[in-house]
């Protein structure tokens, strides 16, 4: 079982933990700190046994929502978590008057690739050179879901 709620400074710890965990090039506790702020929907994604393990970040702006970071420990990965929890942001986002959403993935990762495709998103361009991949640089796909308004 999963649920959400809202991340708070305590939660930081673990959530730079399973950053670093999921992650060879993890979010830094600065950047997880300033997501906290009122302008980001930072959720903390909990076990059933109450154990924090993932969140979600996404910055709504009028009517578009950005996904920035998802992350599941490695420990939960391939459980259904991941769909889960999209699931629950698309729910949101929409609930919240938006009408597209946007995304980036790493060429690299088909699986997320695949998981994104299957709830709907579409390929919309490259950026190249986008993350970090060690010494190198690799490309990314901008994905986007277009999202009936809410009447």
């Amino acid at each position: 079982m999963l649920s959400t709620r809202q991340a708070k400074v305590a939660d930081l710890p673990t959530i730079v933990a399973n950053e670093q965990a999921a992650y060879p090039f993890p979010w830094s506790e600065a950047m997880l700190r300033d997501s906290l702020s009122s302008q980001y929907l930072f959720w903390a994604v909990c076990s059933a046994e109450q154990q924090l393990v993932g969140h979600l970040i996404a910055q709504p702006v009028l009517d578009e929502c950005h996904l920035l970071n998802v992350c599941l420990h490695p420990k939960v990965q391939g459980n259904g978590y991941g769909r889960a929890l999209l699931e629950q942001w698309l729910q949101w986002s929409q609930s919240a008057g938006c009408t597209h959403l946007w995304l980036e993935v790493r060429q690299s990762n088909i699986v997320a690739e695949r998981l994104y495709r299957s709830l709907g998103f579409q390929r919309q361009a490259l950026r190249k050179n986008y993350y970090q991949a060690g010494p190198l640089r690799e490309d990314g796909w901008v994905m986007s879901k277009h999202l009936d308004a809410v009447i």
